[in-house]
């Protein structure tokens, strides 16, 4: 079989794009493209964008969010009251089946507290998800640039 110049490369790209995308699996649940923003050096606080799939039949809930990073990761929601951002702790993160949880600024986010050392464009950390059934999945968050709205792929 011949395949020609144009179809190898267009191959070849589109192996590429779906590499850069991370993903990480356990059971059912997915965990895409964790990304985090670099922070100012005296910062104590920084935050985590992802998405999570559940694709299986029965629901499953987020536990516990752990990073040699930071002293703390919990899950908050922003939203805006009364003409202001507000952010408050969300208590519990239940994963529909079938559904997806996106993760994203402006909405629900990883807030890590108590951050150890900034964080620097360009590098990466481990982040520990551990859901109620389907148990620990451990992650790379890729860091972004200071005020990033999305992950570069």
């Amino acid at each position: 079989m011949r395949i020609s110049w144009v179809t190898l490369a267009l191959v070849l790209n589109i192996s590429a794009v779906s590499a850069s995308a991370a993903e990480f699996k356990i059971g059912n649940l997915t965990v895409e493209t964790p990304w985090s923003r670099a922070t100012p050096g005296k910062a104590r606080s920084g935050v985590i964008y992802l998405t999570i799939s559940n694709r299986g039949d029965a629901p499953d809930k987020l536990v516990s969010i752990s990073t040699p990073v930071a002293k703390r990761a919990e899950i908050h929601r922003s939203q805006m009251k009364d003409g202001m951002m507000t952010m408050r702790p969300f208590s519990e993160l239940t994963l529909r089946p079938g559904s997806s949880v996106l993760l994203r600024p402006g909405g629900l986010h990883v807030m890590l507290m108590g951050l150890k050392t900034p964080l620097k464009r360009g590098g990466t950390f481990d982040m520990t998800l551990t859901f109620e059934n389907a148990g620990p999945l451990a992650v790379k968050v890729r860091i972004e640039k200071i005020g990033a709205r999305a992950p570069t792929q």
